[in-house]
Formats: structure tokens, C-alpha cells, sequence
């Protein structure tokens, strides 16, 4: 009963697509019932495509670089992130100097894992292809940390000093 539920939910193209898997399968099973089928032995897929991804957030700490005053989304997310904190806050308090509104996109590729490797020349070549000239990175350094400070802030002598050993100059 409750398969049947299941199945009645269904789009009619995904009910057919399963109708046949099951034909398809008890065909199988029909001159050995221990037999094991996976899907995947049954099966191919086609049209492959990339996942993509969006993201919204904020920048802070600009130093006076960050969104005007008149940027009401930044002023608006500024506020919303306060109160969620606990701090009651009016959107017309906030002053967003040193802060700017990021949205961004990427383009995850089909059987991508955790722990995948990144290919520094690809992605260098993907910029190159989007971005003005002006805006491409030069060269891409990929490390797995960051070096700290004793205060816990990014040392950025100690990471300048690792990008020109790891570019070899």
C-alpha cells in the first residue's frame, strides 16, 4: 500500500521509468530469485551535467573600501546577520563602510568527492576566459593552510614567503 502511495506521487515519466526497472528486474529474477541485479548493471545514464552552485554572504573588514550607504541589500543583510545574533539593530543604524555584499557562483563537476585535487592550470584558464584580461590572476597558488600569527590572524609575511618558494623565485 504505501509503495503504491509512493509510486502515485510520481511524474509520469518517472512512474513509467520505474514501472519498467521493476518489469525489467522480476524478467530477471524470474529463473533464479537469489540472483543479485544492481541498477547499475541495468542501466545507463546519460546528459552528465555540472552541479551549480550559488552563495551569498558579506566581506568585512574592508578599511572604508566596502559598499555605499546606498547599497540597501548590503545595509539589509548587515542587519538581518545582527539580529540573528541577539543584537536589535534598525537597518537605519547600520553603517556599511567596511562592508560589502559577495555573491558567487561556481560550477561543481558530476562525480566530484571531498579530497579532490584542484587543477591550478585549469582554473587559471577558466579566468582567463571570463574575466577581462585586468582581473586574471597570474598564477594561482594552492596550499592546504594558512600560516597564523600568534594572535591567530593570517601571517601574511610568512604566506608571501611561501608563495615565492612554491613558485620557485
Amino acid at each position: 500500500m504505501r509503495t503504491a502511495f509512493a509510486l502515485a506521487k510520481l511524474r509520469p515519466g518517472h512512474l513509467v521509468a520505474w514501472l519498467l526497472v521493476l518489469v525489467f528486474t522480476r524478467t530477471l529474477l524470474a529463473d533464479n530469485p537469489n540472483r543479485r541485479v544492481l541498477i547499475r548493471d541495468i542501466t545507463s545514464v546519460e546528459g552528465v551535467r555540472d552541479n551549480m552552485l550559488v552563495g551569498y554572504g558579506l566581506v568585512v573588514g574592508l578599511n572604508r573600501t566596502g559598499d555605499s550607504q546606498q547599497t540597501y541589500f548590503t545595509v539589509q543583510t548587515l542587519a538581518n546577520a545582527m539580529q540573528k545574533m541577539g543584537v536589535l539593530i534598525s537597518p537605519a543604524q547600520v553603517e556599511v563602510k567596511n562592508v560589502a555584499s559577495v555573491f558567487i557562483t561556481a560550477s561543481l563537476p558530476p562525480f566530484a568527492r571531498p579530497g579532490a585535487k584542484l587543477d591550478a592550470g585549469a582554473l587559471l584558464a577558466h579566468c582567463a576566459s571570463v574575466l577581462p584580461a585586468f582581473k586574471a590572476p597570474k598564477r594561482i597558488v594552492l596550499s592546504a593552510s594558512l600560516p597564523k600569527t600568534d594572535r591567530g590572524k593570517l601571517d601574511r609575511k610568512a604566506l608571501t614567503e611561501r608563495w615565492r618558494q612554491e613558485a620557485g623565485g
